[in-house]
């Protein structure tokens, strides 16, 4: 057998090894009964769905400015899910600057005293 015969053989099988993958690979996603398209279109509308999300907190804590824990907890869970499916850098850019806020109003008197010192009789 020369070069070429073995060339083309190796081909064909490497070729029908893909094909058949990508058979079970179809067959497997039809029994699941959603398609790849499908999938990447749920997850883009999610990834924007929290996009809008994030960007409406961000854009309600920054005028306000102050940010309870509370508020920034929720807002760390739906920024880490949104980067963990394909966010870009801009969530990253509104959830350090939420990160950034302070965690009570300026005038709030729970703010009054709350410098973590300690206190000595």
């Amino acid at each position: 057998m020369d070069v070429t015969a073995v060339g083309a053989l190796l081909v064909a099988v490497i070729s029908s090894g893909f094909a058949i993958i990508q058979w079970a690979v179809d067959r497997h996603d039809k029994q699941a009964g959603i398609t790849r398209e499908e999938f990447e279109a749920l997850k883009l509308a999610v990834t924007e769905l929290a996009y809008m999300r994030l960007a409406e907190r961000h854009h309600r804590y920054t005028q306000r400015g102050w940010a309870h824990h509370n508020e920034k907890r929720i807002c760390e869970r739906l920024y880490s899910a949104y980067h963990r499916i394909g966010g870009n850098g801009y969530g990253t850019q509104m959830i350090d600057e939420i990160r950034a806020l302070p965690a009570y109003a300026p005038d709030d008197d729970q703010n009054a005293g709350n410098d973590d010192s300690i206190v000595t009789d």
